[in-house]
């Protein structure tokens, strides 16, 4: 399989360890199991399902949500869509928004489950065969969400740089998403945020 460019989202779900310590393997620890191996699903059903009003909508938001590689490993969801071979600004847009707003999605859906989410949305070289991953944009994305001192849905540097660069939106519209994020150094930094309130389509 060759490396594939596109995004990369990656989300931790914050305190996993310390609850799998203090739960044995008993109805808790059954139901979150259950969130995470019906992650995808959920979104599909719950996320991308209502979108579609006529069967022909329905048939294309099966298309770009099938469109989405996904990985779930113990506390762990990566998320990847790699651009098409001939791309322009409508076909990027859909990838972007795909992914976005499942990341988003299920930021906010595990919350719900009370199950605090860290995540960071990267773009760049990638690499997935079956549960075997590798590549820039997943090294970054796993780099960036392991400093944010909080939990968030953050967009890596490069995310930010591939939007400016086919012009997705205005810089005023982006610097209404962009956030002061505490860092585990003891630093800060300005990032654009997934916030559950946040309307994907703002930024496009």
């Amino acid at each position: 399989m060759d490396n594939s460019t596109g995004i990369v989202a990656i989300l931790d779900i914050l305190g996993y360890k310390s609850f799998l310590e203090n739960n044995d393997a008993g109805e808790a620890v059954a139901e979150v199991l259950d969130v995470l191996n019906n992650a995808k699903s959920n979104t599909r059903n719950m996320a991308f399902a209502p979108l579609a009003k006529t069967e022909d909508s329905k048939k294309e938001m099966e298309r770009i949500f099938e469109n989405i590689q996904w990985l779930v490993f113990a506390d762990t969801i990566l998320l990847a869509r790699a651009y098409p071979q001939e791309t322009n600004k409508e076909n990027k847009l859909e990838c972007w928004g795909s992914v976005c707003y499942a990341a988003r999605f299920l930021y906010s859906h595990l919350f719900a489950w009370d199950l605090p989410v860290r995540g960071a949305v990267a773009f760049g070289r990638f690499l997935i065969k079956e549960h075997c991953f590798a590549g820039y944009a997943i090294a970054e994305a796993r780099k960036c969400l392991e400093t944010l001192d909080l939990a968030a849905l953050a967009l890596a540097a490069s995310a930010e740089e591939e939007f400016l660069n086919f012009g997705t939106s205005e810089p005023e519209v982006w610097s209404k998403n962009k956030y002061v994020l505490p860092l585990k150094d003891g630093n800060v930094r300005e990032s654009i945020v997934l916030l559950p309130s946040c309307s994907v389509q703002s930024l496009f």
